[in-house]
């Protein structure tokens, strides 16, 4: 099958794009029609081809933090082109990007979603939705009614999803001995502080596993001579941490990598080239002068200001502070030395 064009790629996109726009808005839609219009568009292309097509659009989207399709499962084996297209495209449609804040509602990705616990969750067995987020569960305004399972600390409950299609929000539902649980659970935590349910998708579709989770900001560990022998202890806890995090330009991102490449600035590591398909068009960001250093948003130069480095050179450049020239004498230090 021949390569898709960018022209050809565009149109799959902004059909993706109208149908995304109404799922993120609870607005029900027919994909078959959005699909046979299409078709009308691209007489090549079969529907199952642009079925595919769209799983690509689904994951391009979740590679650059943005939110896609439910019923869009992204396929990552994609063209490349499509990181030059479909981030752009979602940005001038104003899509928004990882995390999305609704009222007590917090998405932080394509799989986890964070909701603050409240009296509704415990009292009222139950919690509301938001328009603009139920998205993440994919409830369908058609469906009144929809059954999904919570893992719940190695527990199993069923609960309901229920949207009414004459209102904003949709609820999930659900029994009284999961109430008691979250309840119980909560209570175990240190109080004056504020719990979260952490819902995190598995691979079995409307299944979800659900903890709880709260602010954690004391890392200060004092540990004792005796607690370095190897001995098994427990890890795993879950804790949410919050933060204030300034916002990058996805633009940007892609400006830096079309004119700098994809080889580390520092040491010239190309994931691609190392990893094969796994690592194509994977690289990282780095700010020569660091955000944190300045009060307020500022204009960022993509080619002055942003240089491709790979994770191990990104780390070691916040962990030390120091410039990219410094980084490089280390390295070539270290091999002098090897």
């Amino acid at each position: 099958m021949e390569k898709w064009s960018r022209r050809e790629v565009e149109l799959a996109a902004e059909s993706y794009f109208s149908m995304l726009k109404l799922e993120l808005s609870g607005i029900s839609y027919n994909k078959t029609k959005f699909r046979n219009k299409l078709s009308e568009l691209l007489p090549n292309r079969s529907d199952g081809s642009i079925e595919w097509k769209h799983q690509n659009i689904s994951a391009a989207l979740a590679n650059n933090n943005f939110p896609h399709i439910f019923g869009y499962k992204p396929h990552f084996n994609y063209q490349k082109i499509l990181d030059s297209i479909i981030p752009d495209m979602a940005l001038k449609r104003d899509i928004p990007q990882y995390p999305i804040s609704s009222k007590t509602w917090e998405i932080l990705s394509t799989s986890e979603i964070l909701k603050t616990v409240d009296q509704s969750c415990i009292k009222h067995k139950m919690t509301r939705i938001p328009k603009n987020v139920r998205f993440y569960f994919g409830a369908d305004p058609k469906a009144k009614m929809r059954d999904i399972l919570l893992e719940f600390y190695g527990q199993e409950y069923q609960v309901t999803l229920r949207t009414d299609p004459t209102k904003t929000r949709s609820s999930l539902v659900w029994r009284t001995d999961l109430s008691k649980m979250i309840k119980k659970h909560c209570a175990l935590l240190p109080p004056n502080t504020s719990k979260m349910l952490l819902f995190t998708k598995t691979e079995r579709q409307d299944s979800y596993n659900l903890s709880i989770v709260t602010e954690n900001n004391d890392e200060n560990f004092h540990l004792r001579d005796e607690e370095f022998h190897p001995r098994p202890r427990m890890e795993g806890t879950l804790t949410n941490r919050s933060s204030i995090v300034r916002k990058r330009s996805q633009a940007n991102r892609l400006a830096a990598i079309k004119h700098h490449g994809l080889n580390c600035v520092v040491c010239g590591f190309n994931f691609e080239k190392f990893y094969g398909p796994l690592g194509q068009g994977f690289i990282e960001i780095h700010h020569v002068n660091p955000l944190h250093e300045e009060d307020g948003e500022r204009e960022v130069d993509p080619v002055q200001d942003l240089v491709p480095v790979c994770s191990n050179c990104h780390r070691m450049l916040h962990k030390s502070s120091k410039s990219i020239h410094t980084i490089q004498t280390l390295i070539e230090a270290a091999n002098d030395y090897a």
